[in-house]
C-alpha cells in the first residue's frame, strides 16, 4: 500500500516538474523572440519573473538528477526525459 501511495507521489512530482519545464520554455522563448516591453504591463510581469525563472532553470536539472538517483537511475524514468530536457534548455539559452 504505502509503495503505491509513493509511486503517484513520484509521478505527481514528475508531472509538476515537467509542466514547470515547459513553462520555463515558454518563458525564454517569449522572452528571446518576442519585444516584451511593447506593452508596458508584459515587461513588468517579466522584469517580475525573470529571478524565478533563472533560479528554476538552474535548479531543476539538479532536483531532477536528483530523483533520478533515487529512481535508481532508471532510464525509463520521467526524471531522465525532464534531465535531458533541461540540459537541451540550458544550451538553447547558452547559444
Amino acid at each position: 500500500m504505502n509503495n503505491v501511495h509513493q509511486g503517484r507521489s513520484r509521478l505527481r512530482m514528475a508531472t509538476v516538474l515537467l509542466v514547470i519545464l515547459l513553462l520555463l520554455f515558454l518563458y525564454w522563448f517569449i522572452g528571446t523572440q518576442v519585444n516584451v516591453y511593447d506593452r508596458a504591463s508584459v515587461g513588468a510581469v517579466f522584469e517580475i519573473l525573470w529571478f524565478p525563472a533563472v533560479v528554476l532553470t538552474f535548479f531543476l536539472p539538479i532536483f531532477s538528477a536528483f530523483q533520478w538517483y533515487r529512481d535508481n537511475w532508471n532510464i525509463k524514468s520521467i526524471f531522465l526525459l525532464i534531465v535531458l530536457l533541461s540540459i537541451a534548455l540550458l544550451l538553447w539559452l547558452a547559444v
